[in-house]
């Protein structure tokens, strides 16, 4: 293999990729990105077994071949050099690969390309586009919601992807929140779609998915994979297998209150609140008095304190707990001016969502308090 191409170039290609490897790999082949010179293009991947990310970049090619090199050496080698061309050479039969810059030049110890893993073969049949921005902004309202690998039940570690009557809807709960998320997109299958998607995986595709709003990113599913071809950048993991929870059944349909109020305002009062909170429970209670509602926060060896907020409401008062950091997460991704939230009672959970819509919600569940 001999190749040539600008460092920016490739630093970004390998920028793309190394975050697919793993922290703590079960193989040493997995600490490696495989380099795949061939026609006027390199390929870069990763993988970790469960996900593998993919990208091509333009290069000089001279001699077509393949290496794989870890990660660590050639990116933090590449991240450092000037700005300039640069030269890859692997000499056949050997695993080193020689890099030239300007005045640098470094051998670099590889792997054998047999050794690493064959990823999943996935053609394009059946594939259906959504817009990269419009993908993007959805994944950052709902991901968050998803449980821990460490914490959670299996199916709880990623999102719900769901294709029903013309619309795309995204689901993340963890068992105390939910967010959920529905848009009408042209083109998708007729038939229903259902399929949960690792978080780490969905993250990853948000990073490198496209801030343009005419970028469209291909989506392809088969028995256990999932395919996001970007064009030069392929993400493809896993599904996870199980029974995700029936959301609509999580959502309440009945209200006792409902309260409007200026989503900046509310932002502020559970920022500060969360100075108290955090030293305790991590809890704000919040009580209507009047057309205003009152968050108090406690801490015993830290003090307590409390903020009002101007509302428009609706039904009965009530006196509700939550965990304050769920209810910050869910204002800071609703863009309206207004917030709304309903409730149903003061054990129930509380519906979050952009004053007016039902196509972007957050259920959060409520504290029990002395």
């Amino acid at each position: 293999m001999k190749i040539t191409c600008d460092k920016g170039t490739l630093k970004e290609g390998i920028q793309t990729v190394q975050r697919a490897v793993p922290l703590h790999p079960t193989l040493p082949i997995l600490s490696n990105l495989l380099l795949e010179a061939k026609g006027s293009q390199l390929k870069l991947v990763a993988t970790d077994l469960e996900m593998s990310v993919q990208c091509f970049i333009p290069v000089e090619v001279f001699d077509e071949g393949s290496i794989t090199i870890p990660v660590r050496v050639i990116g933090d080698l590449v991240s450092n050099l000037p700005e300039a061309k640069v030269d890859l050479e692997v000499k056949e039969g050997e695993m080193v690969m020689k890099l030239r810059c300007e005045r640098s030049s470094y051998n670099m110890n590889g792997l054998s390309v047999e050794e690493f893993p064959l990823l999943p073969e996935m053609g394009e049949e059946g594939y259906w586009e959504i817009g990269q921005k419009i993908f993007k902004e959805m994944i950052d309202k709902v991901i968050f919601s998803a449980a821990s690998v460490t914490e959670g039940r299996a199916v709880l570690t990623g999102s719900l992807l769901v294709i029903e009557e013309g619309n795309f809807k995204m689901v993340a709960t963890d068992g105390h929140r939910l967010s959920f998320v529905s848009l009408a997109v042209g083109g998708l299958p007729k038939e229903g779609v259902s399929i949960i998607v690792p978080t780490r995986a969905l993250l990853e595709l948000s990073r490198i998915l496209s801030n343009q709003e005419k970028e469209k990113v291909k989506v392809t599913i088969s028995e256990n994979q999932v395919l996001f071809n970007l064009g030069s950048k392929l993400v493809s993991s896993r599904t996870i297998e199980g029974q995700f929870p029936d959301y609509r059944r999580v959502i309440p349909s009945d209200y006792k209150a409902k309260w409007k109020a200026n989503v900046e305002e509310l932002r502020g009062a559970m920022r500060r609140a969360v100075t108290m909170a955090r030293e305790g429970t991590n809890t704000v209670k919040i009580v209507t008095e009047g057309d205003q509602l009152k968050i108090s926060s406690f801490a015993q060896d830290v003090g307590q304190g409390e903020d009002l907020v101007k509302i428009e409401r609706e039904g009965e008062d009530l006196e509700v707990a939550f965990n304050v950091s769920y209810l910050l997460d869910a204002l800071a991704r609703i863009e309206s001016e207004r917030a709304e939230v309903d409730l149903s009672g003061e054990l129930s959970a509380a519906v979050i969502k952009p004053e007016g819509e039902e196509n972007c919600l957050y259920v959060v569940m409520p504290v029990r308090v002395g």
